[in-house]
């Protein structure tokens, strides 16, 4: 084959046109002695999930394998985690969030982009996205679409290793395995088989932060909830009625952080890409299925325990509107002012509350 980088010509260092072939995968300038060494590209590659088992396909809009089918993926940018260009790649292709994502295994390819030849090191996960309604095609994708596993032929996939890739993922969907167990023994992130019943989805993907919001990252809900230290972001609804009692959810007894207790009536992870605005809409009716309230954000700040540290985004509201606890809360009620203080110390409020309601919330009371 070729040396790929006999277009190069001249040392990117002093110019010279003593750049030679030095070995299999770096020149080396004869006059200053600097050797360039042409490395692999990382990229990423999603298997999205639905609910019916059926697989996010698209097709290709642009060279290579125009016209092809393909899954959403594309090249990771310099200073990028993978997480973060997994879901940046997804949302460009697809429109979808992506709510979890496994490691499952990575490929090898050439990817030869307008007569250069790119080798790429290819990593493949396991993805859920939050909205399917909101699939739309984009950037380089010319069509999406969810198919079933036995509607899939790999020979239509155009790229070689997203070929492959879909042929291990067939192999395991025609075994009767989950796609996790397609890695055959090398690291798959935690993505084996869930536990029966609810659960906390240790692979969710949550946004890494500064403490004034800007973006680090990406992290799992397992390294955040995992003492790790990684800030967080979070948002917080207080719903008072007009009588001026507060509605509080109890947490089910499933969940990894405070099982049981009492809590602020919502409250939940922002999403990667998403704004407090629109993870607490989305929280919200979810949750407790309420929509068309009228929200002031009051404060915001890091709360730290030993499993977690998030930036907490606080808002409160007036809605005297029905409220309809989803199923996967126990329940929840208004309560007045007087039984929160006195419920307080005794083991009934989870802490996170506690301290936000007498230090934060109380204080605005007045």
């Amino acid at each position: 084959m070729e040396h790929p980088l006999r277009s190069f010509r001249f040392c990117p260092r002093c110019g010279s046109e003593h750049f030679e072939v030095n070995d299999f995968k770096s020149k080396r300038c004869a006059d200053c002695g600097f050797t360039y060494y042409y490395n692999a590209a990382a990229a990423v590659v999603a298997f999205v999930l639905n609910g019916r088992g059926e697989l996010l396909v698209c097709r290709r809009a642009c060279d290579p394998a125009r016209g092809t089918m393909d899954l959403p993926g594309g090249f990771v940018d310099a200073g990028e985690p993978l997480e973060a260009a997994l879901v940046r790649e997804v949302q460009e292709e697809t429109g979808l969030s992506l709510s979890s994502a496994c490691y499952l295994f990575s490929l090898s390819d050439d990817y030869l982009y307008s007569g250069f030849l790119v080798r790429s090191c290819d990593a493949f996960f396991l993805c859920t996205a939050r909205d399917e309604a909101l699939l739309r095609s984009g950037d380089d994708a010319a069509d999406c679409r969810f198919v079933p596993p036995g509607e899939l032929q790999a020979e239509a996939f155009g790229l070689v290793s997203v070929r492959r890739g879909v042929e291990r993922f067939l192999r395991c969907v025609a075994r009767g395995l989950q796609p996790a167990a397609a890695g055959s023994g090398l690291p798959d992130g935690g993505g084996g088989a869930l536990p029966a019943g609810p659960h906390d989805n240790r692979a969710e993907l949550l946004p890494w932060v500064e403490e004034d919001g800007s973006p680090v990252g990406i992290a799992t809900r397992g390294e955040c909830h995992g003492g790790s230290g990684l800030l967080h972001p979070v948002v917080h609804l207080h719903v008072f009625d007009s009588r001026g009692r507060l509605f509080l959810q109890r947490r089910p007894q499933w969940k990894d952080i405070q099982p049981g207790k009492w809590d602020t009536a919502v409250g939940g992870h922002i999403d990667p890409l998403e704004t407090p605005e629109q993870a607490l809409r989305r929280e919200a009716r979810e949750e407790l299925g309420i929509e068309g309230f009228e929200a002031e954000e009051v404060l915001r700040y890091v709360f730290e325990s030993a499993r977690e540290r998030e930036l907490v985004y606080v808002f409160r509201t007036c809605f005297d509107g029905p409220i309809r606890p989803s199923a996967e809360l126990d329940g929840g009620r208004f309560w007045t002012l007087d039984e929160i203080r006195a419920a307080r110390g005794s083991g009934v409020l989870t802490p996170n509350f506690e301290s936000e309601f007498t230090q934060r919330i109380e204080p605005l009371l007045h």
